[in-house]
């Protein structure tokens, strides 16, 4: 065998496998990288359908394609104070208990009419 298609081969699988690990998506962390805030991907999407519910997608984009929830989860990890921060988080917990409380469905479950008298409510 030749040397250099060895290499060449050689090459090839290990940036692969380097490449690997960034293909994977983890499910449970959140798409954007927060430093003070630890947020699930069940949260980025409760805040992206609050979002949404605010800014509908019609013949603009919605809320969601233009991603305003990271947005917003980014200017809190950046501009709240610890004590704010760490409000927002446990808020959105009890958002969420609500809907499931209220309607027996998860906010993202709910109907847009359902959503916007919720959250007007």
């Amino acid at each position: 065998m030749d040397r250099r298609t060895v290499i060449k081969n050689l090459a090839l699988i290990i940036g692969g496998a380097a490449l690997l690990p960034a293909c994977s998506q983890d499910k449970a962390k959140s798409k954007v990288a927060l430093k003070n805030i630890d947020i699930t991907a069940d949260q980025e999407q409760l805040i992206g359908d609050v979002s949404e519910t605010f800014i509908p997608k019609t013949t603009t984009p919605g809320a969601k394609d233009l991603q305003l929830h990271l947005f917003v989860l980014k200017m809190v990890d950046d501009c709240y104070k610890k004590e704010d921060q760490q409000a927002f988080v446990t808020g959105m917990g009890h958002f969420a208990d609500q809907s499931q409380k209220i309607y027996s469905k998860t906010f993202d479950q709910l109907d847009a009419k359902i959503r916007e008298a919720f959250l007007l409510d």
